[in-house]
């Protein structure tokens, strides 16, 4: 018998749909009252976190999920995502899994942070390098 231990949901989907503040608060308030992880795919997170009907910050999806990723190449980068696990304790080992299956090449860095602060931080270290 299988035991589901993740919820996986894309944001913004492939149909388009972007979640809202309250609709990912209440997945994270389910998913926690049933011992379950919450995963959100950011290959598009660019494009939802900028469009109209969006209220939710990058700050509000670290507080939210277990596991999110920052998608590159759908928002116009040659390659890569940050895969971000704002929990420590989640994160162990996740470099050893990583490499085990043929990854953390030779530009892969690994560097566990602790909460929402310290993920604002390096998002914020990181758009300052980029042009206006």
């Amino acid at each position: 018998m299988a035991k589901p231990r993740l919820v996986y949901i894309s944001h913004a989907t492939e149909l388009g749909t972007v979640y809202t503040r309250a609709e990912l608060q209440g997945l994270s308030d389910i998913c926690t009252a049933n011992d379950l992880l919450l995963m959100l795919d950011g290959a598009r997170l660019g494009v939802a976190l900028t469009a109209a009907i969006s209220d939710l910050t990058l700050n509000d999806i670290a507080e939210l999920t277990d596991i999110f990723w920052i998608g590159g190449t759908k928002a116009g980068a040659l390659l890569g995502e940050a895969i971000v696990i704002p929990d420590g304790q989640l994160a162990h080992e996740f470099a050893f899994h990583i490499k085990q299956r043929g990854g953390g090449g030779a530009g892969a860095a690994y560097r566990p942070r602790r909460g929402p602060a310290a993920i604002r931080q390096q998002v914020t270290v990181t758009c300052r390098a980029l042009p206006d």
